[in-house]
């Protein structure tokens, strides 16, 4: 393993996992491209399942969506104890320098790429934040590691679930408001219900 960190060989399974990781973001963002973000995030859920647009979010999201991010974050991972076991790094700077000198221009790469596209933000800008930090979480004991991470995946999950829920209700009562639109019988809590859901497009 050491003789694997100080050189400049590749681990080309690692590579080999790294392409397929990123060839699977893809297929993830390819609905990005076509619709807003918030449409990808709540799905054709509401559209009923017995159409193409449907099973298409949903096989993307079974095999892809997360995992391809699950994985380029454990390569992320173990790119971090690669480069910081090696005795020596490239231009003679000191691991550490170099290392931080590369979570920099991945957060640059970043706000560039926000910048050309008019986008909020990329995963770019988390790897980049995230790296800066776990440099010096790197030799935690494995048991602090893992509760860590079991409590972040928590946290997450469970405000994740929350939004989700939100997003539908507020779904169901535009759906429920258009239908008295039809109807002729709009409501104040009606109107709100379709500004609150038209303010998400």
């Amino acid at each position: 393993m050491n003789d694997l960190i100080t050189t400049n060989s590749r681990i080309y399974h690692l590579d080999v996992l790294r392409g397929l990781a990123v060839l699977g973001i893809l297929i993830m963002n390819i609905p990005d491209f076509a619709i807003i973000d918030w449409q990808n995030s709540v799905p054709p859920v509401f559209e009923g399942h017995d159409n193409l647009n449907f099973w298409s979010w949903e096989l993307s999201y079974i095999f892809f969506d997360g995992k391809m991010r699950g994985i380029l974050s454990i390569l992320f991972g173990a790119s971090i104890l690669l480069f910081t076991g090696k005795t020596q790094t490239q231009f003679g700077l000191s691991t550490i320098k170099a290392y931080y000198r590369r979570m920099f221009w991945l957060l640059m790469i970043c706000l560039f790429t926000c910048y050309l596209f008019f986008c909020f933000t990329t995963i770019l800008f988390e790897y980049a934040l995230c790296g800066m930090l776990l440099y010096f979480l790197r030799n935690l004991n494995y048991k602090w590691l893992l509760g860590l991470g079991v409590i972040c995946l928590g946290i997450f999950s469970f405000l994740s679930g929350e939004g989700y829920e939100l997003r539908k209700e507020r779904r169901e009562n535009y759906n429920l408001a258009m239908l008295h639109k039809k109807e002729g019988k709009l409501d104040s809590a009606d109107l709100r219900s379709i500004a609150q859901w038209d303010a998400r497009s």
